[in-house]
């Protein structure tokens, strides 16, 4: 009986975890996430994100390419509170995208086409 309540009390702890986790945001209630969508013929091998009232790419944000035809969701929450940033995508065929100042607190979708 007390192994089944220590199973059945981790199994709520991790579902809360689960459902936090999902719908995590910052302390000023913004979710930075954005689904980055690759839908040009070519994988995009770097992606950098800067804010806006930088003058600097930073670093490459991906850890793998995303494939041609695939997307990746992406937190941009840089503990700033920043919400404005520009991208650029540099892509395996040696092409490149940019949208500058992308409201990641609102928009959830950046679309690359061919």
């Amino acid at each position: 009986m007390r192994r089944l309540f220590f199973f059945g009390l981790l199994a709520i702890v991790m579902a809360a975890g689960v459902v936090c986790s999902a719908y995590a945001q910052t302390k000023d209630k913004h979710d930075r996430r954005v689904i980055i969508v690759n839908e040009r013929s070519s994988d995009m091998m770097r992606l950098y994100a800067s804010r806006t009232t930088t003058g600097d790419w930073e670093e490459n944000i991906l850890t793998s390419p995303i494939r041609a035809g695939s997307q990746l969701l992406i937190n941009f929450d840089d503990g700033t509170g920043a919400c404005t940033f520009d991208f650029r995508a540099i892509f395996k065929d040696n092409l490149s995208a940019h949208m500058w100042n992308i409201n990641v607190c609102r928009e959830s979708y950046w679309r690359v086409v061919d």
